[in-house]
């Protein structure tokens, strides 16, 4: 064989070769499947496949807050849509509080009976409907409030610090491992240029824009503060990738590394930190990570927002409400007191209407369960809630604050 088809044929072999790279190349960078949908939570929308799965959608949906869903409501909710309470029926003639917030409010993990709020009902000896629901944030346990507030019945409005700091306030949806979920999208508040609360709507009201959303541009123009990632970027590479798309996924690749890099220096809860810590390289990656944008601190100015509007709502109402930060069981005993609750003794709108349940309550009543205070940590359910211990000791300090406020 002559040089010149030897070259020929090692040059053909080099084109296919980078043929196929390319061809490889394009389908994961068009479809961003493998490491957009691991690390970046790449929208899934297996629970609805057509039409007739998005029309399912919209009738099980709730308009005001997103969920929960009706099939939620005709299993576990009253009439009133407030969660079931034998307390309740005992003392129906009697009203006190309705409370709002999310899990921790809810009592996930408990009966009915067993609920904080229905042992706090029991203690006052009045009705105490609970309007918790799982998954909600702030935003939503507001929204809860003006819709279904019975009779104008004062309020408490709870929360815990580790939701409240998460930037889901600021997003279309309750994000979890699987992606964007349309069944937990909510709707969103923000803070206008006049520093007013404004609120749009659901993102997704008709099956014409949920097809839409296989087109990128469409998605990132919904759901791009769901899609919350270092250095700005909406997905983990450009919006329009180019040929070569072989150097798309050197970038892609590049990025990534560049946030686990970000994650191992800043983020404390994240496992890539948990990781370079055990090498006690934390600080040392600070010395060339991309710094992380804090969404968190533009969260919580959010969250406040909407407390101070929860307050003047109430204010116009004539009734009484309270603020309460539930404590956060997994964590007791970390800090002498959360961030959060520092903030909101700050906001002169706000300081005057918290509640705040105190660790020496807390000690106490778990002493009587002989539970010592290193062992506080563990009363926990399965899925990480109160367990009936701690909702039982929850009631109590929540009533014996409520009992000196009175």
């Amino acid at each position: 064989m002559s040089k010149i088809k030897i070259l020929v044929f090692n040059f053909s072999i080099i084109i296919i070769l980078l043929s196929i790279i390319e061809i490889l190349s394009f389908a994961l960078v068009n479809n961003t499947t493998l490491l957009d949908r691991h690390f970046f939570h790449k929208h899934q929308f297996n629970n609805i496949r057509n039409e007739q799965d998005f029309e399912k959608y919209l009738i099980q949906r709730n308009e005001s807050t997103g969920w929960p869903t009706k099939n939620f409501e005709k299993l576990n909710l009253s009439k009133n849509f407030a969660r079931r309470s034998p307390a309740n029926e005992k003392f129906k003639n009697e009203s006190c509080f309705a409370i709002y917030g999310d899990s921790f409010a809810y009592d996930a993990d408990l009966s009915n009976e067993n609920a904080w709020t229905n042992q706090l009902a029991e203690l006052m000896e009045c009705s105490i409907f609970n309007y918790g629901i799982p998954g909600f944030g702030i935003d939503q346990a507001y929204l809860r409030f003006k819709d279904k507030n019975p009779d104008n019945l004062n309020a408490i409005m709870t929360f815990i610090e580790g939701d409240y700091r998460r930037a889901r306030t600021k997003m279309y949806s309750l994000q979890s491992g699987e992606g964007i979920n349309l069944y937990l999208s909510k709707k969103k508040f923000e803070i206008d240029k006049k520093r007013q609360l404004s609120l749009s709507d659901l993102p997704v009201n008709s099956y014409e824009d949920f097809q839409k959303l296989e087109n990128k541009e469409f998605f990132n123009k919904i759901f791009s503060n769901d899609l919350f990632l270092p250095n700005g970027d909406l997905w983990s590479m450009s919006d329009k990738p180019k040929f070569p798309y072989s150097i798309e996924i050197f970038a892609l690749v590049n990025k990534l590394i560049k946030r686990q890099i970000s994650y191992g220096a800043y983020l404390h809860f994240h496992p890539t930190y948990k990781f370079f810590e055990v090498f006690n390289l934390n600080n040392f990656l600070q010395n060339f990570a991309e710094i992380l944008p804090s969404y968190r601190d533009a969260t919580i100015t959010l969250n406040e927002k909407i407390l101070e509007n929860f307050i003047s709502d109430c204010k116009n109402l004539d009734i009484q409400c309270f603020i309460l930060p539930l404590p956060i069981i997994r964590d007791f005993g970390k800090l002498e007191e959360g961030s959060i609750s520092k903030s909101l003794k700050k906001n002169q709108a706000l300081a005057n209407f918290l509640i705040i349940i105190k660790d020496e309550c807390l000690i106490k009543e778990y002493e009587k369960y002989n539970i010592m205070k290193k062992d506080i940590r563990n009363q926990l359910a399965p899925g990480s809630h109160y367990n009936s211990i701690t909702s039982k000791i929850i009631a109590e300090c929540v009533f014996q604050e409520l009992e000196i406020l009175d």
